[in-house]
């Protein structure tokens, strides 16, 4: 009988797999230990590939580290979708969005982005190459609030709100961090939502 014939991977195949490895072990790695423990050392175990293999995809550290950020970005607007399509029909836009969002504010992957753009200021190499995907990722956050509430994007105050709802998030979310209060949440998002409502009202005077 014929042995088994091996199939053989394209160098492109060979060349995704490596990345995906590489990516894979760098967000297991800044979801388990942290930002500041996250070498290039334990990557590659993880991954299962060499320094060279590493450093022949992502030249320096910082563009692994952007290429894991855009990927955690990518996949918070599934989450978010998902969170509006979970809320019930003919509920409020306003709260409908911001305990949608506050939901998605709570996974890992948030925190591990808000660790790495805590990190940015103090490291130049990694704030410049993590610059571009917070802009692109604040772009394309505004383009699907626009999309998923069609009412409130009318308002020439929405930008401005949903800037409001995105920093106000970003900061509660890192205080509730060491001490996480349901109370206190709820109390925020309460908070958080009539101020949006009074942002987005003063264009209507």
């Amino acid at each position: 009988m014929a042995a088994p014939r091996t199939v053989r991977r394209t160098q492109s195949e060979r060349r995704a797999s490596t990345q995906a490895a590489l990516l894979d072990a760098t967000l297991q790695t800044l979801r388990e230990l942290g930002y500041t423990k996250t070498t290039t050392t334990e990557i590659v175990a993880r991954a299962g590939v060499s320094q060279g293999a590493l450093f022949r995809y992502y030249p320096t550290k910082e563009a692994l580290l952007s290429a894991a950020a855009t990927a955690l970005c990518a996949s918070l607007f599934p989450r978010f979708r998902a969170a509006m399509r979970a809320n019930k029909k003919g509920a409020d836009p306003v709260e409908q969005g911001i305990r949608g969002l506050w939901r998605v504010f709570k996974t890992d992957e948030v925190r591990v982005l808000h660790e790495l753009y805590a990190a940015a200021p103090y490291e130049p190499a990694l704030k410049e190459a993590l610059l571009p995907v917070l802009v692109a990722h604040r772009d394309h956050t505004l383009e699907v609030a626009k999309e998923l509430f069609p009412g409130l994007a009318a308002s020439p105050m929405f930008e401005a709100a949903a800037e409001l709802v995105l920093a106000a998030m970003t900061g509660a979310a890192l205080m509730s961090l060491g001490d996480p209060d349901k109370r206190r949440e709820e109390a925020f998002l309460d908070s958080l939502v009539g101020s949006t409502r009074v942002a987005l009202a003063l264009a209507s005077g």
